[in-house]
């Protein structure tokens, strides 16, 4: 239960941008959430929202840690698809 009310809090924030610097934020809500789901993020640079792979309810992020880089589907309530960008 705790998970599903991080992530939605994450989603919140990523979508209405609440945060004051809004890309450094929206970089270390991604990153925490790929790290939950087992993968390593070291210093997360940025999180860029992928308009073309998106839908409404479905953002995709391009997330690059100075250690990699990830494509990172957010879906509501499940865990988000994670796969290693090239």
């Amino acid at each position: 239960m705790k998970k599903i009310i991080v992530a939605g809090f994450a989603l919140g924030a990523l979508s209405t941008g609440v945060f004051a610097d809004e890309a450094a934020q929206d970089a270390a809500i991604v990153a925490a959430q790929v790290r939950d789901q087992g993968n390593a993020c070291e210093e997360p640079v940025s999180a860029v929202r992928d308009e073309a792979a998106s839908k409404p309810d479905v953002p995709v992020y391009q997330l690059t840690c100075a250690n990699a880089r990830y494509t990172v589907k957010i879906i509501p309530d499940q865990a988000a698809e994670i796969s290693t960008a090239e």
